[in-house]
């Protein structure tokens, strides 16, 4: 990235994702707590039943920092870059998803770990 003259890597990239993550198993396990029938003991297990197959089946750590990682910083950077830098992207999936997603903000599916634009599901409340 630096041989092409492309923005630094900046702390606020590492906490976005950092949040994305935290945000990932926090609803899953929030929401498979909730869809349990049983005792309180019941539904907290199967929550961190869920997180934790989550984290070391579906997806791992790393898998996730680094499906996020260049989505975030391309966000951020998007409009600092060159038309030379853009066109050297023009095929990056990345890139792509990037230039694809309005909110320039991403979350991981739950139930794949792959990582999804955001959208405010919520916008039509107050009408």
């Amino acid at each position: 990235m630096a041989a092409g003259n492309f923005p630094s890597i900046s702390f606020s990239d590492v906490v976005s994702v950092a949040v994305a993550i935290a945000d990932a198993m926090a609803v899953l396990g929030y929401e498979t707590c909730n869809d349990t029938a049983g005792t309180e003991e019941q539904k907290v297990t199967a929550g961190l039943t869920a997180v934790n197959t989550f984290v070391t089946t579906t997806t791992t750590m790393d898998d996730m920092i680094n499906d996020l990682a260049p989505l975030f910083y391309l966000a951020r950077v998007e409009s600092q870059l060159t038309d030379a830098q853009k066109a050297g992207l023009a095929a990056d999936s990345d890139y792509q998803m990037v230039v694809g997603c309005q909110s320039k903000t991403f979350v991981l599916d739950p139930n794949t770990g792959d990582p999804e634009c955001y959208t405010n599901q919520y916008s039509g409340l107050g009408d």
